[in-house]
């Protein structure tokens, strides 16, 4: 989740029938009446979606993952009496 290239945005080509197959997926897994559990249809959508991403792109995916920074940041407080 890189927001430092937010002014030099670039774009990627997607074709329509994955995206069509990815908002499939997305209101499938949401389903309550869904074959499949949540965990079968997100790894569907990433299996599609890392497919499009570039090496480096990859890469900063790793890294994410790697370093956790999907977990929000730590408030340390000090209590003062």
């Amino acid at each position: 989740m890189n927001d430092s290239n937010i002014d030099t945005l670039s774009q990627t080509l997607v074709f329509d029938n994955d995206l069509t197959d990815l908002a499939c997926l997305c209101h499938a897994g949401l389903a309550n009446d869904s074959p499949y559990s949540e965990q079968h249809y997100l790894t569907a959508i990433l299996n599609l979606v890392f497919g499009y991403l570039s090496p480096i792109q990859r890469t900063e995916v790793e890294t994410y993952i790697n370093d956790k920074k999907y977990f929000p940041p730590v408030e340390i407080l000090l209590e003062t009496t």
